[in-house]
């Protein structure tokens, strides 16, 4: 094993890695670690992984490092598989023979998804159980329910082929969320409203009282520029009051000419207190007569490491998906 090959060994010893984290880092090592072996075996399905996904892959003096593993590994995790119920029915059926045998890494996979696994003896299993795992890979509960969403995904595919096709316009619609990642798919998904940008980093730095808004709107300038200048190109670290003062008069003045407005948020902090800076703003504004929808997720099926909805743009019937799936915001 080389020096650097050593190093990253100990990288999981770090003592900033959350248990969570860690566990990650050790699976995706491990994982790594059995790609490289199988490539250096001539392992054909391993060879075309790294042809696939690496970008010196084809080439014929190709020979992939450690850290080459890990980095397919780690993209692979996050990466948005379309899932296609042909393939994991063939796949199901491919699991359900290796449990027979058994094969280690099928009853490890048993182990880790099948929710009776401790209770039931793999000599008990049947095709049904092979498809419970496949599904609860994939993150749904139930093999019913991963069909349900491949047909929902099936019916997005189909509406994004329309010539013409509009999802939100049946009432003036505002889109929010904290970033940009997904303003330039919605449109391309069928949306036709107007997009808002919050991208305050709240859980960072003094937040102070929303009023008066120009200590609110100087308050967070002043962090911002201090700890981001050095990540944010000139251009934009000097437009940040600017854009706080906008997004401060939108809200303010909702629901204005809007009848809807559209919530895009995930689980994490920044996201969830950019959520909640938004829904104080609508608890303050008469909205009697405006839809407030939310559309928010904390994974999605296909994805091993679910970061969030930008992972999913390169998919666009992913975006009509959760937008079919939105619920409703309620005063309470």
């Amino acid at each position: 094993m080389s020096n650097n090959d050593t190093a990253l060994h100990d990288e999981v010893k770090q003592p900033f890695l959350s248990t969570t984290a860690q566990r990650r880092y050790t699976d995706n090592l491990q994982q790594a670690e059995a790609l490289l072996a199988a490539f250096m075996r001539g392992d054909k399905r391993a060879i075309a992984r790294f042809e696939s996904y690496h970008p010196q892959g084809k080439q014929t003096d190709f020979l992939p490092t450690l850290q080459d593993a890990r980095l397919l590994v780690s993209s692979e995790s996050t990466r948005v598989r379309r899932l296609s119920l042909e393939k994991l029915k063939r796949e199901a059926k491919e699991l359900y023979k290796a449990l027979k045998i058994p094969e280690a890494d099928s009853i490890k996979r048993f182990r880790q998804y099948h929710p009776h696994a401790e209770n039931k003896p793999a000599t008990e299993l049947k095709l049904a159980d092979a498809q419970w795992i496949i599904a609860r890979e994939n993150g749904l509960t139930s093999w019913p329910k991963l069909k349900e969403h491949i047909e929902l995904m099936n019916r997005a595919e189909d509406q994004l082929r329309k010539p013409r096709f509009d999802l939100d316009s049946d009432m003036k619609t505002l889109h929010i969320r904290c970033g940009t990642d997904i303003q330039a798919t919605l449109p391309v998904c069928g949306f036709r409203g107007d997009f808002l940008e919050v991208s305050n980093p709240f859980p960072q730095g003094p937040v102070p009282p929303l009023d008066p808004v120009n200590a609110f709107i100087t308050t967070r300038s002043q962090f911002i520029k201090q700890n981001y200048a050095g990540y944010v190109p000139d251009e934009r670290i000097d437009q940040t009051p600017r854009e706080i003062e906008h997004v401060e008069t939108t809200l303010r003045e909702l629901p204005g000419e809007y009848g809807r407005v559209a919530l895009w948020f995930e689980h994490d902090p920044f996201d969830q207190l950019c959520m909640a800076y938004v829904l104080t703003h609508l608890t303050r504004r008469h909205l009697k007569h405006t839809k407030i929808e939310l559309i928010q997720a904390d994974s999605f099926p296909g994805v091993t490491h679910f970061i969030g909805m930008g992972q999913l743009c390169k998919n666009p019937e992913s975006l009509v998906a959760l937008w079919q799936q939105r619920t409703n915001v309620t005063p309470a």
